[in-house]
């Protein structure tokens, strides 16, 4: 078996813009596909106008956002902390009592 020695460098050189462009792009992707989605329900549920209200497009683009980033995750995780605390308090109330 042959085992080559290659020199070892001490310090690697990194690329810096790589995971930060990464992250522009992911964004761009995404914030343009909810436009789009946002266009799209807007349309229909407005019976197919080209031109939706507004104020009707900029809520359906704000469900999007909340859904998106996870707000019934946040409303499962607060139910859960009030569910552990009242057992808690209970368990305690038990125990000194």
């Amino acid at each position: 078996m042959i085992h080559l020695k290659l020199p070892v460098r001490r310090s690697v050189p990194r690329c810096s813009t790589g995971p930060a462009s990464l992250g522009y792009l992911c964004r761009c992707r995404l914030v343009t596909s909810s436009d789009s989605g946002s266009l799209v329900i807007d349309s229909i549920t407005t019976g197919g106008k080209v031109d939706p209200p507004v104020p009707q497009r900029i809520f359906w683009a704000t469900l999007e956002g909340a859904i998106s980033v996870g707000l019934p995750f946040t409303v499962v995780l607060l139910l859960m902390c009030f569910s552990l605390y009242k057992g808690l308090s209970e368990e305690r109330r038990s125990a000194l009592g």
